[in-house]
């Protein structure tokens, strides 16, 4: 399921993160570096802003994780980080096309209703 994700994946909710966290410690412990490899893959795709968090404590210069792993938190971060700066851009040019055809819609009525003027 993991390594299929890709740009058309959705983003983690709050629940599903906060559970992946919890596999990602305990993948940790159990050492099965080639599943842990393979979600830290994919959270370039489906993470949130607070997993780059743990991509960072798996990236670490002393992290007790295995090279592979470390190697694919170092890899995922600036994708992660790309992903995420693109959001808010995509966000906020929406919300200023929104406002900008809120405003020509104010501007276009008070053009078309008659001034009056009084004598």
């Amino acid at each position: 399921m993991l390594p299929k994700a890709d740009e058309t994946s959705l983003t983690l909710d709050g629940v599903q993160h906060s559970a992946m966290i919890a596999a990602v410690a305990n993948i940790q412990l159990a050492k099965d570096d080639e599943f842990l490899v393979g979600i830290v893959r994919a959270l370039p795709f489906i993470g949130r802003k607070e997993t780059v968090s743990t991509l960072e404590r798996l990236a670490a210069e002393g992290a007790k994780v295995s090279p592979a792993v470390r190697n694919a938190a170092i890899a995922a971060l600036p994708e992660l980080r790309m992903r995420i700066a693109k959001g808010i851009i995509e966000r906020a040019s929406l919300e200023a096309d929104t406002r900008r055809a809120e405003i020509e819609e104010r501007l276009n009525n008070s053009a078309a209703e008659p001034l009056r003027v009084e004598a």
